[in-house]
């Protein structure tokens, strides 16, 4: 848990570094090691963050959102944000920065590898009514629409973008709706896609995002509640499909997707700094 307490034993030693192995990918761990001097444990350390994954894949799930909520948001974006490097994706008048729009929510429940997005752009479908798509995207990255979408009104998210407001509408998949995602280096890159509530109905799709060498990743939308709103995290290289299929279920939607890079380092090192006057032996997540 974030901040503690940290409960699950994951190795000790003599020495001063300890391979944790057995995590999960995409799965964020909060390190803190204690130490033992005859026989009594003293205080953690200060906390380190990780989140493994397997960089010999090309497409991973980086973690989901799910809200629910009775107002339609309104979400500023500021499009000269990721010419500096910062993210575009601001926030709502309540809550800047933050894709967890509490103060707006009846509940919510997940977790995103990051709430600060679109510092490489960003593209609102429908943004200004059916077939106004604004993309505003910086390279090595490219977006283009794909086929298999009709228009979809009374989406319960709006955005404003450097002040002017757009419409309510999205994209609808009739029914396996595809948008294609360019890459012209072989870096990581992070994929945060939008599928907000549709006036209190129910979905049920699957969004998956596919790399041109057949791997793919996806993540499998079947609301036991009315007016959710899903948002959602993937990690890629390479020239990529984001797939909505609602084939047999229903509402298949997407209404923006935000990039970013994705710094990635294997094997992951953190160093952690242990308590003055003990010996190190133990460490925990």
């Amino acid at each position: 848990m974030n901040g503690g307490p940290y409960q699950s034993l994951v190795g000790q030693t003599t020495s001063t570094k300890c391979l944790v192995t057995g995590l999960t990918n995409g799965r964020t761990c909060y390190f803190a090691i204690t130490a033992l001097s005859g026989g009594s444990e003293g205080p953690p350390s200060e906390q380190v963050i990780a989140t493994p994954f397997d960089t010999s894949q090309t497409v991973l799930c980086a973690g989901s959102l799910t809200e629910g909520g009775k107002w339609t948001p309104v979400i500023d974006v500021d499009s000269n944000a990721p010419a500096k490097g910062f993210p575009s994706y601001i926030g709502n008048e309540h809550l800047a920065g933050m894709l967890g729009l509490d103060d707006l929510c009846n509940y919510g429940f997940g977790n995103l590898m990051s709430e600060n997005i679109g510092t490489k752009g960003f593209s609102l479908f429908d943004w200004g009514g059916p077939g106004s798509n604004l993309v505003q995207v910086l390279l090595p990255l490219t977006v283009t629409l794909g086929s298999g979408w009709k228009d979809l009104a009374y989406l319960n998210r709006q955005y404003r973008l450097s002040g002017v407001l757009g419409t309510n509408y999205g994209l609808l998949a009739n029914p396996v709706g595809t948008i294609n995602i360019g890459v012209s280096d072989t870096n990581f890159h992070r994929l945060t896609v939008i599928s907000p509530a549709y006036s209190g109905n129910y979905m049920k799709f699957t969004l998956a995002l596919t790399s041109t060498n057949g791997t793919s990743s996806s993540y499998v939308v079947n609301d036991a509640n009315p007016g959710l709103t899903h948002t959602f995290q993937f990690l890629f290289k390479g020239n990529v499909a984001l797939t909505a299929d609602a084939t047999s279920g229903a509402n298949g939607i997407v209404q923006a997707v935000f990039l970013d890079d994705a710094t990635v380092t294997a094997p992951t090192t953190n160093t952690l700094s242990p308590p003055t006057g003990f010996k190190v032996i133990s460490s925990s997540n």
